[in-house]
């Protein structure tokens, strides 16, 4: 039995919240207290602040999220409260102590006793939670019911104001009119015990979204270092989810779209839609500034995007187009098209290798030591089998959610125009599987390297599918064919 599947008993059964957990005898290891400090209940999860009481200051916390009605507990989400050290560069952490555990689905009130958080200590030597060692027993947790309510939702740094509430029979989505990323992407086919399990499948995190990203220059920062606001970046990095810096308290990090046209209408303050959003070509804001290079807005955010989603029944489907309004050639540079910051619970996935379907699961991280990129799955035997990008032209892989609940998957596809491919250069085409250190959450990026001309429209699509690869859909292809087959026609109509 896994230790997901340990700590999570209370939440797989639905069962009476007065555990009757019993302590493994053999397993009674020292555990670091947890200092709980605060938690704060938002419209779509809970704002919570606590440490280890000064011991694994480079460990999060590892919480769990639960609604309680009648006595009985269903789970809502597993989540990660930052440390307040990075082992992996030796940094401190913004939003140190900080960490978001989120709702299934977004909630009008939080009425007492009804939000149980529960905080697992770890061990000592801050190699392993409480449950991984064995420790199931009440001094192996600490439970917060947390209470009050405030109906604002900044977890992504961003006014929720702007986002547009896209509601299909498979799945919803809310997408940023300012920038274009998607922030949360529900599934209504996934269940959990049965009963619908409708979670946010991205993390809710500063810049973790659905979106896309381009880089370049990173070897030498690009003069962004200096003062960055982000120490850990500093280099050319137009990103969807806009500029980190300004995160914070609802400001809102990604600049306007030059029009926003909602299923055939203008609406510039659009807050749903049915069938398609249309934003108009904008600036898109490096990820960081520093002194060397002041933001936002900087002379050098060269890259301008616009994007059409169409929504259909059983797929979102993004066209985007970027253009380089700099001058010369960004040689090498490289572009996320799409990115998916999944939640930490979808762990395996699946590619078509030359008509064979490879699948592999990432494993839970029990230490602080990162994945290996065997532990990943990025094990292609390709020019440099020691980086972490599988080196192959492929147009899908797919994600299933490994906690439980079923016909819970996504399947993302992509496209390029020969406009594209034309100037895609070494080492070409790529994609990414790896684990962010704070959240332990599951981040994909399909990343083609490219020369980035200036002055040139470089069109691409991606497309979200909330199903398998193998599950039948109906659409423009037929009523009865597959996510695959699907993904295959599509790619033939738009690389033509």
């Amino acid at each position: 039995m896994t230790h997901a599947t340990r700590a999570g008993r209370i939440a797989r059964a639905a069962v009476v919240l007065t555990l009757a957990w019993t302590a493994h005898a053999a397993a009674q290891q020292t555990l670091t207290p947890i200092n709980y400090i605060s938690a704060s209940p938002q419209s779509s999860g809970v704002f919570v602040t606590a440490n280890y009481n000064g011991q694994c200051p480079s460990r999060p916390i590892r919480a769990q999220l639960f609604l309680v009605s009648g006595g009985v507990a269903t789970y809502q989400s597993t989540c990660f409260i930052n440390p307040a050290w990075n082992s992996y560069d030796n940094s401190t952490i913004a939003d140190a102590n900080v960490g978001f555990c989120p709702y299934r689905v977004p909630r009008t009130q939080n009425p007492a006793n009804t939000t149980l958080l529960r905080l697992w200590r770890s061990t000592a030597d801050c190699n392993l939670y409480a449950d991984q060692a064995g420790r199931l027993d009440p001094g192996a947790y600490q439970d917060v019911w947390v209470n009050g309510y405030s109906p604002s939702t900044y977890f992504y740094g961003l006014n929720a104001g702007s986002l547009i509430t896209v509601d299909k029979p498979a799945y919803r989505l809310k997408m940023d009119r300012n920038g274009g990323a998607t922030y949360e992407f529900y599934s209504k086919r996934a269940r959990l015990n049965g009963v619908p399990f409708e979670a946010n499948a991205l993390l809710p995190d500063v810049g973790a979204a659905l979106q896309v990203a381009l880089h370049h220059n990173i070897q030498n920062g690009g003069g962004i270092g200096i003062g960055s606001c982000d120490p850990g970046q500093g280099y050319w990095n137009p990103t969807q989810a806009g500029n980190f810096c300004a995160s914070g308290g609802g400001l809102g990090a990604a600049q306007p779209a030059a029009s926003v046209i909602c299923d055939g209408v203008n609406a510039p303050a659009c807050t749903t839609a049915n069938a398609s959003v249309q934003l108009g070509a904008q600036v898109v804001r490096n990820w960081d500034y520093g002194t060397q290079y002041p933001g936002p807005v900087n002379p050098g955010d060269t890259l301008r995007l616009s994007q059409t989603l169409t929504a259909t029944d059983h797929y979102a489907m993004y066209d985007v187009t970027i253009t380089h309004v700099g001058t010369g050639t960004r040689t090498g540079a490289f572009i996320e098209m799409p990115t998916f910051y999944f939640n930490g619970d979808y762990r395996r996935w699946t590619v078509s290798r030359g008509g064979t379907r490879i699948v592999h699961t990432v494993p839970d991280r029990l230490g602080n030591l990162p994945l290996t990129p065997q532990q990943l799955g990025l094990t292609l035997a390709d020019f440099n089998p020691n980086d972490r990008f599988n080196h192959e032209d492929v147009s899908w892989v797919g994600f299933e959610n490994v906690r439980g609940t079923t016909s819970d998957a996504y399947t993302i596809a992509w496209f390029y125009k020969p406009v594209f491919r034309a100037d895609v250069a070494h080492p070409r085409y790529a994609y990414t599987i790896s684990e962010t250190e704070v959240y332990r959450n599951i981040k994909f990026s399909n990343v083609p390297t490219f020369n980035l001309a200036p002055g040139k429209a470089y069109p691409f699509r991606y497309v979200v599918f909330p199903y398998r690869h193998d599950a039948v859909i109906s659409g423009p292809y037929g009523a009865n064919i597959t996510v695959e087959e699907t993904i295959a026609r599509m790619k033939a109509d738009y690389e033509r």
